[in-house]
């Protein structure tokens, strides 16, 4: 451990430890320092990226799991703020999770209302997006040349995540959802063909 703290690589291996996943230092190119974890059929993916717009850059943290949907189904899911208080103010709609509680605590975008309430009748989703501080996740369509069928499941925060309590809560978090998914004919019991890293 240097000066400044834990490093990024010393986290992944101490999560792939604890949470019974492949820890996997490879090159830039093919991927970088990364944390894989299979749940039945599925893979959860833990890397970051950098984005650089000339004048400064900026480090995210990623956490995706893939799977093939039996149709269109896609949301995106954060903590209210500021700005999504003032946009309800003006009229904005967002999703009902079916839970009015949750609903004053995160707003709900997305193409399929009734789905999202399947889901979110699941109270262990609901308590770990309460425990992830930093909750900014996606549910949709995966890019890829011929991918017609192929959703992922996507975590997004600035900055490299360096807690294992909260990396193991999004790791839980993605394997109760893809559980949800299947059990409410959202995902199919079917691996994605989909590549991550080459």
């Amino acid at each position: 451990m240097g000066i400044r703290g834990i490093s990024k690589k010393e986290t992944y291996q101490q999560l792939a430890e604890i949470i019974d996943a492949e820890y996997i230092e490879a090159s830039v190119l093919k991927g970088g320092v990364r944390v894989e974890k299979k749940h039945k059929i599925w893979t959860i993916f833990l890397d970051t990226f950098t984005v650089n717009t000339g004048s400064s850059t900026t480090t995210f943290t990623r956490v995706r799991a893939p799977f093939v949907g039996y149709f269109d189904f896609r949301f995106k899911i954060g903590r209210i703020n500021i700005f999504t208080k003032i946009a309800r103010f003006f009229g904005k709609q967002y999703l009902s999770s079916g839970d009015y509680v949750f609903d004053d605590e995160f707003f709900i975008k997305g193409n399929d209302e009734e789905r999202v309430k399947d889901v979110f009748e699941n109270d262990q989703i609901k308590n770990l997006f309460r425990d992830i501080k930093r909750t900014n996740v996606t549910v949709k369509k995966s890019r890829g040349r011929d991918i017609v069928d192929e959703y992922e499941i996507n975590y997004i925060t600035a900055g490299v995540v360096k807690d294992c309590e909260i990396l193991k809560d999004i790791f839980n978090l993605f394997e109760v959802m893809l559980d949800t998914f299947e059990e409410n004919h959202i995902a199919k019991d079917e691996e994605a063909q989909i590549v991550l890293y080459k």
